[in-house]
């Protein structure tokens, strides 16, 4: 069994850091930046969608008074 211990992590020297380790980094930051780019991505998408609902309930809105409006004319027209 090993001992954790709950003090701070030992910094590491850029000059420990091996071939691979440093590779390794390099593909975690490049994961951790995609990821970043999806949730960015996904929280455009999520808005874009919230707009377009929006929208047409405003358009919905309109078309209501438009035909009453319609309605309206067709009945003193009359």
């Amino acid at each position: 069994m090993t001992k954790t211990s709950s003090a701070a992590p030992q910094r590491i020297s850029p000059e420990d850091i091996t071939e691979n380790q440093l590779f390794r980094l390099g593909y975690a930051q490049k994961i951790i930046a995609a990821r970043n780019a999806d949730r960015v991505m996904a929280e455009y998408f999520i808005s874009a969608y919230i707009r377009i609902a929006e929208l047409k309930r405003e358009l919905a809105e309109k078309d209501e008074l438009i035909s009453r409006l319609q309605a309206q004319l067709e009945a003193e027209s009359k």
